[in-house]
């Protein structure tokens, strides 16, 4: 008699659910900090790196494991509000949307920067640190990926040219951001390092199971419990810091802390509702060794404006790069927050409409 073959999620163990935290960590650390140089180092510096992994990873892990195990079809609307919750760090552990660091911040009622909540908390976190790196964990790790089906239909066939040329553009931005805080050389080895970092990761840590979906391959409840733990205890001590050492009144902390309560529950309202996308797959998730050092040599070069012309890099910055991100960010992330009310409203009408 034949032994009936084992499912694919019962082949899916400790150490591919490892696998599986340590690429979602990596690649939201590479997207939302390496980009803009922030932490050229936080993907490889060992000094750095622990850190962002708890801040990250922490909030990643966490954060996915609830969308997707409370409901294993949900929408977009409700992964976006999770990666909202996410975004809202930028508070307690940075400071930056009150200001914290940035003179040139536009500060409003409450102290607060209330564009910036718009442009990091709704639109880059929610989809560089946390929509992205599930995104492409997700074709590494499951038979039938769900999210980017789910993305509009002119995001998910994006052509070869214009995927190399977003990589371009996320050399340009390390190089052009790097000067204001780093000597210039840092990006020479932080965007190469990254890129290699990724690169092996990718091969040597993807999962050879496949799982049907990744609430099957995130971290285990228990598991969950300590990063959960190491999460609070890192955000309780560096807030307590940051809000300590810039005199951050108890006014603008209870306006910071009730914030949370509008994704939170944005996300409990989309979360009832489903959807049920078509399965794609990305064309483009193995990574070639001259494919690889293509991108460092032009990656290089590209930053390399920076050091050699500041006039020029100077202006990439201001003309290209701050004022689109903030002002096509800040609109991106209302539009976002619009449609992610929207659908919050229409799924709790469609749950009074047919209760349980």
């Amino acid at each position: 008699m034949n032994t009936p073959s084992l499912a694919p999620e019962t082949r899916f163990g400790t150490a591919d659910r490892w696998k599986v935290a340590i690429l979602i960590t990596a690649f939201s650390i590479a997207f939302a900090e390496v980009t803009i140089a922030n932490e050229p180092f936080g993907l490889i510096g060992p000094w750095v790196m622990p850190l962002m992994a708890i801040i990250y990873g922490g909030h990643a892990l966490l954060l996915a494991s609830w969308v997707y195990r409370t409901n294993r079809r949900f929408t977009m609307a409700a992964l976006w509000s999770a990666g909202v919750i996410f975004g809202l760090y930028e508070f307690f552990l940075t400071g930056v949307l009150w200001g914290v660091g940035n003179e040139e911040a536009l500060i409003g009622p409450g102290g607060i920067s209330w564009w910036g909540v718009l442009v990091l908390a709704c639109f880059w976190h929610s989809i560089l640190a946390f929509i992205l790196p599930l995104l492409i964990v997700e074709q590494l790790a499951v038979e039938r990926p769900r999210i980017l089906g789910l993305a509009p239909a002119w995001i998910r066939r994006t052509p070869s040219w214009l995927r190399w040329t977003l990589l371009v553009l996320a050399a340009v931005f390390p190089g052009a951001f790097v000067t204001e805080r780093w000597p210039f050389w840092f990006v020479w080895i932080g965007l190469p390092g990254t890129a290699v970092a990724l690169t092996l990761l990718v091969r040597y840590l993807r999962p050879q199971a496949k799982v049907t979906s990744l609430a099957d391959a995130l971290p285990t409840t228990p598991a969950l419990k300590w990063i959960g733990v190491v999460f609070a205890a890192c955000f309780v001590v560096f807030g307590a810091s940051i809000t300590g050492e810039n005199l951050i009144s108890t006014h603008q902390m209870v306006i910071a802390v009730a914030l949370y309560g509008i994704p939170v529950g944005l996300l409990l309202a989309n979360l009832r509702a489903t959807a049920d996308p078509e399965t794609v797959h990305l064309r483009w998730t193995q990574s070639s060794k001259r494919g690889l050092v293509t991108y460092i040599v032009i990656a290089c070069v590209v930053a390399g404006v920076s050091g050699l012309l500041p006039g020029v890099a100077e202006t990439i910055k201001v003309y290209f790069m701050i004022i689109p991100v903030w002002f096509a960010g800040g609109l991106a992330g209302l539009l976002a927050l619009i449609v992610g009310i929207r659908q919050a409203l229409k799924a709790i009408r469609a749950a009074g409409a047919h209760p349980s």
